[in-house]
């Protein structure tokens, strides 16, 4: 089970983000979205481009191919990442939930929903408010990705404190925005985000955690850090905290590249030199999730598997 960094104190008011607490009921047994919430209401207006975890799912938009996948493993009866695609946005959420008795699922899926959310609403509507902010020195895109990550920080923070049950529960999270020809991109903890071009596989991301941290000082050697029993310890989590790091950072598209996002129950099993063996098969999205999956089952699949796939066309990349 992934240990993040412990909650130390939640300070902020409800009304420091758009997720009013009466858009969610937490009770004992399950978290429901009452329906007039501010998510739900987007998701039914949305309910075409948006598809959350679980089966497989396949789809075109313009130049991009996407597909996506998610497995419990093989060790694990209930499965706490969550995935989200938005084909209109050209939008990836990849969230990998923590915190047990039902928690984690709570968790990924209010962290990803929060993302799309304020995205499609920030992108509909020059009139909305930022609610922290806006940094005029960095582009447009790298602000909306960072309040996006915020609020869904705002967000899981303020649940956890709704029942004890909840306490303590937060996500990582993975996210690829294409405009254009550019990939946007962010991460918190340690699902990741990879790039496959050219029969070559380059790790967009670096993990959000105590090993990394040991390995960037010298003081242990990334082979050593695959089989720390610290290995799961991430530094940095959606939720728990009053605000969170958020780096966007940005990587121009070429036709046939490849995006991988992907929580660690596939890179703890697969090697980085077999997800690249798979990556460059030719084989459409949805088989090489597929591929991957069974791959890690193959390796002993003791996490929660999910696996996005957005592919590139040969003859172009992105849309306007």
């Amino acid at each position: 089970m992934k240990k993040g960094p412990h909650p130390s104190s939640f300070l902020l008011h409800p009304s420091s983000f758009l997720l009013h607490p009466s858009s969610f009921i937490l009770s004992s047994s399950s978290f429901i979205l009452h329906p007039s919430s501010f998510i739900l209401r987007s998701f039914a207006r949305f309910w075409p481009s948006y598809f959350p975890g679980g089966a497989l799912e396949f789809r075109v938009t313009s130049m991009l191919t996407s597909a996506a996948l998610s497995d419990p493993g093989r060790r694990r009866q209930v499965n706490e990442d969550y995935y989200l695609i938005n084909r209109r946005q050209d939008l990836y959420i990849l969230a990998d939930g923590m915190g047990g008795h039902a928690a984690g699922e709570v968790a990924s899926l209010l962290a990803a929903s929060t993302i799309e959310e304020f995205l499609v609403l920030i992108t509909g509507s020059a009139e909305i408010t930022w609610p922290f902010g806006y940094n005029v020195r960095l582009p447009y895109e790298h602000n909306v990705l960072q309040t996006a990550v915020q609020l869904a920080n705002s967000g899981v923070s303020h649940a956890a404190q709704q029942a004890e049950q909840y306490m303590g529960m937060g996500a990582t999270v993975a996210v690829v925005w294409v405009r254009g020809t550019k990939a946007f991109y962010c991460h918190i903890g340690d699902s990741r985000i990879y790039l496959h071009r050219d029969t070559q596989l380059s790790q967009l991301t670096q993990d959000h955690s105590l090993v990394q941290e040991q390995v960037n000082r010298g003081l242990i050697t990334p082979e050593e850090a695959k089989t720390h029993r610290l290995r799961h310890v991430v530094t940095r989590a959606i939720g728990g905290r009053d605000s969170v790091d958020v780096t966007v950072r940005e990587h121009d598209l070429a036709p046939g590249d490849v995006l991988l996002l992907c929580s660690d129950g596939l890179t703890d099993c697969v090697p980085d030199a077999e997800i690249c063996r798979i990556l460059g098969l030719q084989a459409g999205p949805e088989e090489l999730c597929q591929q991957l999956v069974a791959a890690a089952n193959q390796a002993g699949g003791d996490d929660n598997i999910t696996v996005v796939l957005i592919q590139s066309s040969d003859d172009g990349a992105g849309k306007q």
